[in-house]
């Protein structure tokens, strides 16, 4: 069990309009990650906390922003990769995959294209003997089932995938959770997390928790139920 907690930058970005940027959905992320005692958090809305000057105290950076007329700065990018590739962890979720910078989608893993309407869906794990997914089962959600382009598919290790019941939507197998590995560093991404009515869900915390844990090297990665009160 850590004795220290992990130092923590939180980008909940000031840009997030809609249930997006609702104090609603602010305060659900907020309670959850709060409720992670392995963490010592500092939150933000100023993107320019990516920059290398003011990530590098950190040791794990998650990330909830997004927008199509966002454009991730060439500083920000370079202070975010600096940070991971000197062994920081990153956690980008969601709507994160929307920018008008295309290499930190590159970074990312992922361009958000589109949805249908929320509602429920399946992820089903893909890849059950990597420490995130190892005895994860499906997890049944109501969210919005993103639909992306993949600039590096080969780069990112697909652990879940999203199966939307409407044939018509033709997202049957779309990544939605991946991992990568930078330098030192170790990238976590989960494409769930829509708004408040999502993140008491006890599939979706056990997913982000267990990428979290991951991406910041804190072992063991799937922490037993009784030492996750």
């Amino acid at each position: 069990m850590e004795t220290d907690r992990t130092k923590t930058l939180v980008l909940i970005g000031n840009e997030l309009s809609g249930a997006h940027g609702a104090p609603s959905t602010r305060a659900a992320i907020s309670e959850f990650l709060w409720s992670l005692p392995e963490l010592d958090i500092d939150v933000t809305g100023d993107w320019d906390a990516l920059r290398w000057e003011r990530v590098a105290p950190y040791d794990l950076v998650i990330q909830y922003t997004g927008g199509r007329k966002v454009t991730c700065t060439p500083e920000q990018l370079a202070g975010i990769t600096r940070f991971i590739e000197r062994g920081g962890a990153y956690v980008p979720l969601h709507y994160t995959s929307a920018n008008g910078n295309t290499d930190f989608l590159a970074l990312v893993g992922a361009d958000f294209k589109g949805h249908p309407p929320f509602g429920p869906f399946t992820v089903r794990v893909t890849d059950p003997d990597h420490p995130i997914t190892r005895g994860l089962g499906a997890i049944e959600i109501e969210d919005e089932c993103y639909r992306s382009e993949f600039p590096d598919r080969a780069a990112l290790t697909v652990l879940m995938t999203s199966h939307h019941p409407d044939p018509e939507a033709k997202l049957d197998g779309e990544p939605s959770a991946w991992v990568r590995e930078m330098g030192r560093g170790r990238l976590f991404y989960s494409a769930l997390g829509h708004d408040q009515r999502v993140w008491p869900h006890p599939g979706l915390r056990e997913l982000v928790r267990r990428g979290i844990r991951w991406a910041a090297r804190l072992e063991p990665v799937a922490v037993p139920a009784e030492a996750a009160q």
